[in-house]
């Protein structure tokens, strides 16, 4: 097993080469070490390759972070309007008792 001196596993050299081959035109691998730290891996065929691919990494990145906002927003909308239905339940409790 490929290790470095963090005692961390390696990606083995021949096995992102063969990414390499089978990426037409280059990839990014993006992982975690033991530890937790990311760790990224990169090849392109060409500066050419290189932009698109960044160029679409930066794309996916921006849409991650749009739909993980709009789930949050709903799950602060969801939690809002259940206090609000619990609150005019208390409500309709106390004109009752009045």
């Amino acid at each position: 097993m490929n290790k470095n001196a963090n005692n961390d596993f390696i990606i083995p050299e021949k096995f992102l080469k063969q990414l390499e081959e089978f990426a037409n035109g280059g990839f990014i691998l993006l992982t975690f070490s033991r530890n937790g730290n990311p760790v990224a891996h990169h090849a392109y065929e060409s500066r050419k390759d290189q932009l698109a691919i960044e160029a679409f990494l930066e794309s996916y990145s921006e849409k991650i972070s749009r739909e993980r906002f709009q789930s949050e927003e709903n799950a602060t909308s969801s939690k809002n309007e259940e206090n609000e239905t619990e609150d005019d339940g208390d409500d309709s409790e106390e004109k009752k008792r009045a």
